[in-house]
């Protein structure tokens, strides 16, 4: 039996300029306070992480992301699949997801929920893919 949460998005990323768009946009209607990078400063936009900074920080990353659903589609019977979401959400969090991180705060756990269900919604609608992926299925070879 095979149970796994996966990232299927752009290989190493490197995520398009529709994404970024998409995630700058949300950024911008955010609060200065939710805003602030790790650094203490107020983050105005995010871009996509550089190539070589992926590869350096861990050379393993999202290296075929974007083949993983295949081959685990080739190697099992899949059971059960969801799309998760987080094609906007995660680059939209790079550098300020700290600005997040107290779970009593119902103001960002609103922020989030909001951001998360109309990322769901264009996803479940065909708008956007999905950057990540829960499956579960059992040996037997796909199908």
């Amino acid at each position: 039996m095979l149970v796994a949460r996966e990232y299927v998005g752009p290989n190493r990323y490197q995520f398009d300029d529709r994404q970024m768009t998409l995630a700058n946009a949300i950024l911008d209607l955010l609060p200065e306070a939710r805003r602030i990078d790790a650094a203490g400063l107020l983050r105005e936009r995010q871009d996509a992480p550089e190539l070589w900074r992926v590869i350096a920080t861990d050379s393993r990353a999202g290296i075929r992301s974007e083949d993983v659903a295949a081959v685990i589609r080739g190697a099992f019977a899949v059971r059960e699949e969801r799309s998760l979401g987080g094609t906007v959400l995660a680059p939209m969090l790079g550098g300020v997801a700290q600005c997040f991180m107290d779970g009593g705060d119902d103001a960002a756990r609103a922020i989030l929920t909001a951001v998360a269900d109309a990322e769901m919604s264009l996803v479940n609608a065909g708008l956007l893919p999905s950057d990540y992926w829960f499956v579960v299925a059992r040996n037997g070879g796909g199908g």
